[in-house]
């Protein structure tokens, strides 16, 4: 059986084929990537060729890339913001783990409000009233020396009135409703246990308890307005 370098496979300079031992030998300069042929031929007359690719020398790092593009944010002031970084903000072609660098868009440390947690990719903070906008610096790092950024604003507003108040209008509007129900039903019950009294007018007749001519009472009389 003779091996041969198929037509149309040129080897690189640095790498030599033995055909007597079916061996390949040399000393990659470089990373490569590169397909080659070897034709095998029997004493028939009969042949066969075969490819394989050969990839010598570590293959460059590729850096990471933005993959989604992150909006600007709003934080309200007195109130928790919360924010989590996408996990598909940024990629790595080769897999290689990304370490996130969050700074200010100068690279300063953020402002003393916000804060970042690395385990959780997490950014938060309680804006109070002097604190402005903030712009957010992200560096993805592959820590191969490669990295890509993203930057995206925190607008600082003040909440709205209701927004502050509302749980204090809940908890009022439920003790209210809880007092007009309690006095209707002390109410209705009261009404319900009275029994109407018998009063003789200056004539002789018999009549209610209440005059209405003169809007005068009795003491002991039960009263309800309903």
């Amino acid at each position: 059986m003779n091996y041969t370098i198929a037509e149309g496979t040129t080897l690189p300079s640095w790498l030599s084929f033995e055909p007597s031992k079916r061996k390949f030998s040399g000393i990659p300069l470089e990373y490569s990537r590169q397909n080659i042929s070897i034709t095998a031929t029997d004493t028939w007359g009969g042949k066969t060729t075969m490819t394989f690719t050969l990839i010598t020398g570590k293959r460059p790092n590729t850096p990471p890339r933005i993959k989604t593009p992150l909006k600007d944010l709003t934080a309200y002031r007195n109130q928790l913001f919360y924010y989590k970084i996408l996990e598909t903000a940024f990629e790595d072609e080769d897999g290689d783990a990304l370490f996130f660098l969050v700074s200010d868009e100068t690279g300063a440390l953020l402002p003393e409000w916000l804060f970042y947690e690395e385990a959780g990719k997490i950014v938060s903070g309680i804006p109070r009233l002097n604190n402005t906008d903030v712009t957010i610096l992200i560096i993805a790092d592959d820590q191969q020396g490669g990295s890509a950024t993203q930057r995206f604003t925190v607008k600082v507003k003040n909440a709205s009135l209701i927004g502050e108040l509302w749980p204090i209008i809940v908890i009022g509007g439920i003790l209210l409703l809880f007092i007009v129900i309690v006095v209707y039903v002390m109410c209705k019950g009261s009404g319900a246990k009275s029994k109407k009294k018998k009063k003789k007018t200056p004539t002789g007749e018999e009549s209610d308890g209440i005059d209405s001519d003169s809007d005068s009472f009795e003491e002991g009389d039960d009263i309800c307005i309903e």
